[in-house]
């Protein structure tokens, strides 16, 4: 289900009378907004999501597991290219660590790094709010 603008809709609810739910929801940002932001909750898997090289890029994320007390976590902040078809990564960044529900970790890196893709795994009992921010 996607919910535009126009909506204007202050929550979203599922009703379930059996059964598991697992969602995403994301805050899409203006296509016209002059800062880059990405936010989203992550409940055990996988997202990617390309940064501008040019601008500082900034990255929090706080523990919010539904299953458990923690969430293991892992962030890889690489430069990506494609020579003849194939994708070479060139790793800035890459560590795992573990986020209790409500703790938060934060990175800062300035621009001209080449960083251009960001990569955040969760296990599968976990879960993150994720935010990234590039001002202009």
């Amino acid at each position: 289900m996607l919910v535009g603008i126009q909506v204007e809709a202050d929550e979203i609810v599922i009703r379930v009378d059996k059964g598991q739910i697992i969602g995403e929801v994301a805050l899409e940002p203006s296509s016209f907004a002059e800062d880059k932001t990405e936010e989203c909750f992550l409940l055990g898997g996988g997202r990617g999501m390309s940064a501008d090289p040019e601008r500082q890029l900034l990255i929090t994320m706080i523990g919010d597991s539904q299953y458990g007390t923690e969430s293991k976590c892992r962030l890889h902040v690489y430069h990506q290219t494609f020579v003849d078809s194939r994708e070479q990564r060139e790793t800035i960044e890459d560590v795992e660590f573990v986020l209790a529900n409500g703790e938060s970790k934060s990175w800062d890196y300035p621009p001209g790094q080449g960083l251009n893709y960001v990569m955040i795994d969760v296990d599968k009992n976990g879960g993150v709010k994720f935010f990234l921010k590039q001002p202009k």
